[in-house]
């Protein structure tokens, strides 16, 4: 399951645990488990002032990147958790995720490529 805000997961899970105590099927019941996993991607003014700086370098070679919040799990999450400032989402241009059939555009690996190494170098040079 996916939450937005660390303190969402709870009332989350009580949901799941309230729908599964109803069945539909005589004589079975569901057990709901889990594991600790990623923690969500949170919002706040450190990643929308990263995302900001991201959109202007990509703006230069006429690109456009959007800002999403997908909620789903990444080492981003885990950066943002520890308190550093992180991006998700700025790979390849593509589709099919996850799957056997997963694909990329060709023609994003360079505009992509060049979006990350100069986000690198002016968050090196001028950090949050």
């Amino acid at each position: 399951m996916r939450f937005r805000r660390p303190e969402d997961f709870d009332a989350v899970l009580s949901k799941v645990e309230a729908g599964a105590r109803t069945t539909l099927v005589p004589d079975t019941r569901v057990t709901v488990l889990h594991d600790p996993a990623y923690p969500p991607l949170t919002e706040n003014f450190q990643i929308d002032a990263l995302a900001a700086r991201a959109r202007t370098i990509y703006a230069e070679i006429g690109k456009t990147v959007e800002w999403s919040g997908n909620g789903g799990a990444s080492e981003s999450a885990l950066a943002m958790a520890a308190g550093t400032p992180a991006l998700d989402g700025l790979g390849y241009v593509g589709g099919d995720f996850h799957t056997d059939h997963e694909w990329i555009d060709l023609n994003s690996i360079v505009p992509r490529l060049y979006l990350f190494t100069r986000l690198l170098m002016e968050t090196g040079a001028k950090p949050p």
